[in-house]
């Protein structure tokens, strides 16, 4: 299971990621069509989110849905953080915007998770 440390660590890369690609990232956060678009990563960020958790191919039905419905709501809220950070011109440095969206995502979410 990956740790805090690690996932910041990775969204630090992501948000490289986003920066690299802003022209493409602001085009679809700007598209009438954008929940659309970004559904497939959504569901896509979703799976691997609980795959990296190995208790969760053992847990019940319920529990099951419940760190789905954590992890999707995790995807989500990082792709609209990831545009607003872009329409915004990328003005907070991305180790600012890491620790900003570890501390109103991130963090919660491993607290969620592991009352779960």
């Amino acid at each position: 299971m990956q740790t805090l440390e690690g996932s910041l660590k990775n969204l630090r890369r992501v948000l490289e990621v986003v920066a690299e690609n802003a022209a493409t990232v602001r085009a679809i956060g700007r598209s009438p069509e954008r929940d659309t678009l970004v559904a497939p990563v959504t569901e896509q960020a979703a799976v691997a989110a609980l795959e990296m958790q190995p208790e969760t191919q053992s847990v019940s039905g319920s529990d099951k849905l419940r760190r789905s419905l954590i992890t999707h709501h995790f995807a989500h809220t990082q792709l609209i953080f990831f545009f607003w950070w872009v329409e915004n011109d990328m003005a907070i440095p991305i180790d600012e915007m890491a620790e900003m969206i570890a501390r109103l995502v991130i963090e919660p979410i491993w607290a969620a998770q592991s009352n779960s």
